[in-house]
């Protein structure tokens, strides 16, 4: 409202107007000093755990534009404590990784749309988990919902997808998982620049009676969902999607259910959204026997980043052997490896024109001695190397950028910068100004890692006198990471 008003003492046009538009963005309390802010959206996620091994829990979503206040949207609590005989809190709050409430919360997938003008959400149990599942909270009504940025305008969309998004057991842990959980699916919604569709992968009733996953389209203003491909149900599974441009979807496939939940990506299809043109990539292989673990954002018609696991094996902080990831750029045919730092966490970025941010513990210039888990930046030629974060947390052991235990250094999560600012947006547990000594938190940046900023101030893990346990936290984590592009010239 400030702002608003503001502006609307301006002139009426030309330069001095534009003059005092900036002006009174500078004095406003909605400008974010350092890097701007668009639209951030977060869920407040909190459990506690008594004395007497029982849990309570709530969740509230909240829409954040600039500096602005956070704005409610919708609040979950559990109506009674419950027994909690995995210690499902406990664990929770030892990992000190809020994207973990999606093991057991109800708020799921989550995404800003790219104008920033409103959120899209996930309200369900039925991809929690079966250990967890029963003991969720119980949402009002499951769905698909979405929100215009100022927090009004709350509308359902259609029902909640029923593809998992997290695989808990033994065979994520032989994956390198977090706690036994690996994410299977991505976690935010894939949306097409012009912010008016969104493309999820959900089951689909066959003639025989069988579900078969299948790639959808969700129009944001009309609801209407469309089916795009019509796999059979013993056919390829259809996941993790993303838009190559407004028309073209991009999606992985396994080759059975079995495999989706055990083993790595297999097939990359493009299809059209009007489902033709179906057509299997060439499968890359950067070097013989390397593995893709996991794809950066379409930068452009013909630039993608990919993180590699290579075939050269190193000791992790247990003393096993572990493969090599690196960082790779593939323009057409072409791919060039672009880190070189013989490490096994080097991962999860994004990619904005010709540079690429990402995670790594590696120390290229002695500046990271500890070997923690920083913030890191390269261009698609591999040169321009920067680290932009300097954390540091000696009073634990440095595992690197892994979340697997608790008690260990602090690590970085969920890596995004926005295509129209340039302001990089990221969770830690990391706690460079003395204010996040035991959670996880959001902060922002400019490009170069200057302007550093704690966005966030959730209390984290709390022990009490009598042995009960509170934390919380932030996650499930949207920003706007997409853009239109600008017209040619």
């Amino acid at each position: 409202m400030q702002l608003a008003e503001c502006k609307r003492t301006c002139p009426g046009g030309g330069q001095a107007r534009r003059d005092c538009r900036e002006a009174c963005a500078e004095r406003s309390t909605c400008t974010a000093p350092g890097a701007r802010i668009r639209t951030l959206a977060y869920v407040v996620t909190e459990c506690t755990a008594d004395p007497q091994g029982r849990t309570s829990a709530k969740q509230k979503l909240v829409v954040r534009r600039g500096n602005c206040d956070p704005v409610p949207v919708m609040e979950l609590r559990s109506s009674a404590p419950v027994p909690d005989p995995t210690g499902g809190c406990r664990l929770y709050a030892a990992t000190r990784y809020g994207p973990g409430s999606l093991w057991g919360f109800p708020f799921q997938r989550m995404a800003v749309l790219p104008d920033a003008s409103g959120v899209v959400f996930e309200l369900s149990k039925q991809t929690i988990p079966p250990p967890f599942r029963d003991r969720a909270i119980e949402p009002p009504e499951e769905g698909i919902f979405f929100v215009r940025a100022n927090g009004k305008g709350l509308r359902r969309l259609g029902d909640a997808s029923r593809f998992p998004l997290v695989a808990f057991g033994a065979s994520a842990v032989q994956l390198g998982s977090i706690a036994g959980f690996r994410n299977v699916e991505r976690v935010d919604y894939p949306i097409t620049t012009d912010s008016r569709t969104l493309a999820l992968t959900d089951y689909v009733r066959g003639p025989d009676g069988q579900d078969a996953p299948q790639l959808f389209t969700l129009d944001i203003g009309t609801r209407v969902r469309t089916q795009v491909t019509h796999f059979p149900p013993s056919g390829p599974v259809p996941f993790r999607p993303d838009f190559a441009d407004d028309r073209t979807i991009l999606f992985h496939t396994a080759l059975s259910r079995d495999r989706l939940e055990t083993g790595p990506l297999d097939v990359t299809y493009r299809i059209k959204t009007n489902g033709t043109g179906l057509e299997m990539l060439p499968t890359l292989e950067p070097v013989p026997g390397a593995h893709v673990v996991e794809q950066f954002h379409i930068a452009g018609r013909s630039t993608n980043a990919l993180i590699v696991f290579l075939p050269e094996t190193v000791l992790d902080f247990l003393g096993r052997e572990v493969p090599v990831a690196e960082l790779f750029v593939v323009e057409d045919k072409r791919a060039l490896q672009v880190t070189h730092f013989h490490r096994p966490d080097t991962t999860t970025g994004t990619l904005r024109g010709r540079h690429l941010f990402f995670r790594a513990s590696a120390n290229p210039f002695g500046t990271n001695p500890g070997e923690n888990c920083q913030v890191f930046s390269v261009n698609t030629l591999g040169g321009d190397l920067r680290q932009l974060t300097r954390f540091r947390d000696d009073a634990r052991p440095s595992v690197g950028c892994n979340w697997d235990f608790g008690g260990v250094a602090c690590a970085i999560e969920g890596i995004v910068l926005d295509q129209v600012t340039g302001t990089v947006i990221f969770g830690s547990s990391c706690d460079p100004f003395g204010m996040n000594p035991y959670g996880f938190q959001l902060f922002s940046m400019r490009p170069d890692g200057s302007g550093l900023r704690q966005l966030t101030a959730t209390r984290g893990r709390v022990i009490e006198p009598d042995g009960a346990v509170s934390f919380q936290t932030v996650g499930p984590i949207a920003y706007p990471a997409r853009a239109r592009p600008e017209p040619r010239r």
